[in-house]
């Protein structure tokens, strides 16, 4: 609307600037500051660059980007406007402060400056990572005008780069990321920048075979051409021609998406697609058209990896187009099966979920012809197949379908699958790796159905076969990936649904696999973060299964990892709240050690990291919870400290939150900590000579307890809290009774010492 406002960013709160800053939507041009006495970026982008300079500016502006944030400042409102040039060459930082128009800020704003939330250095790498593309491909990577640009700017909106490779064009996707933990760091791009960061990819044999695949397209886009002119006299040599090429095809065209830097290989795509068209579609044979379609779902898988989406849909749609002057049945469905495949994805990643599910269903429908009418070629299974996947995977993304309609997918494209099986082909590659994305979506699908016992079975099997593609190829750094994070994932939900043991074998597995992925990857600081998380997670489980010597040892080493990288400028400001929950979990397992000076270190960090607010607003929901576990740890700490006027009054406090949640209806997630801070009143009132209350008190803890035992039975933590009440209460016997159900479950929390200790007599193994 013409009257809408955006804010300015960097403006003080409650600010707003009308779009356009001087009345209403602007041109690019009009957007643009006039130069300034001093030389900066945006004076040289207006000049034009030669790729070499482009690339050198580029280089010294993350440099100083890079040495602010090492000195922990963070400037919140780059624009090419913002680093000045000197006359040695050198580039430097100004200040922020500068009026310049909104639309032109708002071309390099990261969304949440445009959403006027506090900057991080998350913050200027987007907008650095913006600049650096205006620099090297000599036009904005936003294009848009007036409202259209406030609104591209407010969701992160940015257009695809095109001007980059290698490292580089990694990293601007990670910074365009709307999610600014997800952002790399300004030291990344400098050492991309200046080359120092190798993709280390294949093996030796890998790249030979990369070489060669390459070497034989080259060859054969000439081979092809020629042969195609002359048919009659060189019919052997495009017989030969035709049976490498399409050999390279079909066995590269899943393998695209595993190089790093595909500009070669698509080159010679280009040169082969070139010399087929130019032969007349009335003189092509019937293998001549069948191979040209191969050709084009080829160069257009090849440019969807080099994110020319574009480039990519008008390929798709032009080998749509050609499959149906193709005579073989086969080969034309299991083209038109890879098109509109590949064309719903290209409308997922535009976020069309209805265009997406309206290509993916005639794909599903031209696979479904093929098989009723007895078509058992397994290409043509393994595309239908895929259909079927990517259908169940836009069932979590698009209201219009159902979680019922995602697990009939699912279920389709098993029955699929077993059909390629059948076939001979159940090692195949292919199909392992589509069992596997399966198995992971459909987890995730019972997950959200709160259906947790067909999630963790299905998760399972997603992690079986991850590992079993690890196996088939170990130098594939994405498939230690899958089984490193899938592992991960099966810890967690056997973590909620009590299965501690479970869970710390799952965790175990996943610590290993981003153990390898540091090792073949040194240079790549998320395998390191997970690697802290990862240990972290198992630190927590251990400590619920007795293990809590071990699982000290493993905090402090995930929570220095963590730091370092904090310090060091590789990981956002947004990672301290990350940091606080490890911290959490080391202190309550230390104060249930009795160790309460190095509890109460742990835990007073904690409390200050985690702090009174999220840390971004879209964090309250997770941060919430823990921010209320905080503060009743600290309270069971003044407790164990004697504080006992101090641990009431915390209590109360927490209580009276709890209260507030409740009546609002965010409570659910806390109803554990609402026991735990009515354990702390009534021992405190006991101490004090209050029985009669400290008992009232205590059954309304156990009549909450025992709720929360209704809704997930025989849950441990459940259990636990129900046998420190019980025993509380002096009801031995029962919190007897729970004891034992705990150790059958493997759970041997420290905090239920003392209970086990004084029920030990008349547990029913000892009676």
């Amino acid at each position: 609307a013409s009257g809408s406002t955006v804010p300015s960013p960097g403006a003080a709160p409650g600010a707003a600037a009308p779009l356009g800053a001087e009345g209403g939507p602007a041109s690019q041009n009009e957007a643009r500051p006039a130069p300034s006495a001093t030389p900066t970026l945006d004076d040289a982008i207006r000049e034009g660059l030669s790729p070499k300079e482009a690339k050198r500016l580029a280089l010294r502006a993350a440099e100083a980007l890079s040495a602010l944030h090492a000195r922990d400042e963070v400037h919140g409102d780059l624009t090419p406007r913002s680093f000045a040039l000197g006359r040695g060459g050198d580039v430097r930082i100004v200040p922020p402060g500068r009026k310049e128009p909104a639309l032109y800020r708002l071309r390099y704003a990261a969304p949440e400056s445009a959403r006027r939330e506090a900057p991080s250095r998350a913050t200027d790498v987007f907008s650095l990572a913006l600049i650096i593309r205006e620099l090297i491909e000599g036009l904005p990577a936003r294009r848009s005008t007036g409202d259209d640009l406030a609104l591209d700017a407010i969701d992160g909106r940015v257009s695809v780069a095109h001007g980059l490779d290698g490292e580089l064009q990694g990293l601007a996707a990670l910074a365009a990321s709307p999610h600014a933990d997800g952002r790399p760091s300004a030291s990344e791009f400098v050492a991309a920048l200046r080359g120092a960061t190798q993709f280390r990819g294949f093996s030796g044999q890998e790249w030979v075979v990369a070489g060669v695949a390459l070497a034989t397209a080259l060859m054969l886009a000439v081979m092809l051409r020629n042969s195609a002119q002359a048919r009659d006299r060189a019919g052997r040599q495009s017989d030969d021609a035709h049976a490498a090429l399409e050999g390279f095809i079909s066995g590269s065209y899943q393998e695209l998406d595993r190089f790093k830097d595909i500009t070669s290989l698509a080159e010679a795509g280009e040169r082969a697609l070139s010399s087929m068209e130019r032969v007349n579609d009335e003189d092509r044979s019937p293998e001549d058209r069948l191979l040209y379609a191969q050709t084009l779902l080829w160069n257009g898988k090849a440019r969807m990896v080099q994110n020319d989406d574009a480039g990519a849909k008008e390929l798709f749609e032009r080998a749509l187009e050609h499959s149906a002057s193709i005579d073989d049945r086969p080969e034309r469905a299991k083209v038109e099966l890879r098109a509109q495949v590949s064309l719903a994805a290209l409308a997922r990643a535009r976020r069309d979920f209805p265009g997406a599910i309206e290509l993916i269903s005639q794909a599903v429908a031209v696979g479904e012809a093929a098989v009723a009418e007895g078509e058992t070629d397994q290409g043509v299974q393994l595309a239908l197949a895929r259909a079927y996947v990517d259908l169940g995977n836009l069932s979590m993304l698009d209201k219009s379908l159902t979680v019922e309609d995602g697990f009939k997918s699912f279920e389709s494209a098993r029955r699929a699958l077993d059909g390629v099986a059948a076939g001979g082909a159940s090692q195949d590659r292919d199909v392992l790796e589509l069992r596997a994305e399966l198995n992971q979506l459909e987890a995730y699908l019972a997950f959200r159905a709160q259906d947790h016992a067909r999630g963790i079975a299905v998760q399972k099997r997603h992690v079986a076969l991850a590992k079993q593609l690890v196996e088939l190829d170990p130098g594939v750094p994405k498939r230690r990936r899958v089984f490193a994070r899938g592992a991960d994932v099966l810890g967690q939900a056997q973590r909620k649904a009590g299965a501690f043991p479970e869970a710390a074998e799952s965790h175990r597995a996943a610590l290993e696999g981003w153990r390898l992925l540091r090792e073949m990857q040194p240079g790549e600081i998320a395998w390191r973060r997970e690697w802290a998380r990862s240990t972290g997670r198992l630190a927590e489980v251990l400590g619920k299964v007795g293990e809590w010597q071990e699982a000290s040892r493993l905090h402090d080493i995930a929570i220095g990892e963590l730091e370092g990288m904090l310090a060091s400028g590789g990981l956002p400001k947004a990672v301290k709240f990350e940091i606080g929950i490890q911290l959490l979990d080391a202190g309550e397992g230390l104060l249930a050690a009795g160790d309460l000076k190095r509890a109460g270190d742990r835990v007073n960090r904690a409390v200050k990291l985690i702090g009174s607010a999220p840390p971004l607003p879209r964090m309250k929901d997770a941060w919430e919870p823990v921010q209320v576990r905080s503060r009743v740890v600290r309270a069971e700490l003044l407790l164990a400290e004697g504080r006992w006027s101090s641990a009431e009054s915390t209590a109360l406090s927490i209580l009276e939150q709890l209260q507030g949640m409740a009546n609002q209806g965010r409570d659910a997630a806390v109803r554990t900590e609402r026991v735990r801070a009515l354990l702390v009143t009534s021992a405190v009132r006991a101490i004090e000579g209050d029985a009669e209350v400290a008992r009232r008190v205590r059954e309304r803890a156990l009549g909450i307890a025992e709720e929360l035992d209704r809704e997930s039975p025989n849950h441990p933590e459940v259990l636990s809290l129900q046998a420190r009440v019980q025993f509380a209460l002096g009801n031995d016997r029962e919190a007897a009774d729970l004891i034992e159900r705990l150790d059958a479950a493997g759970y041997k929390s420290l905090e239920l010492g003392a209970v086990r200790a004084a029920t030990a007599a008349i547990r029913p193994s000892n009676r």
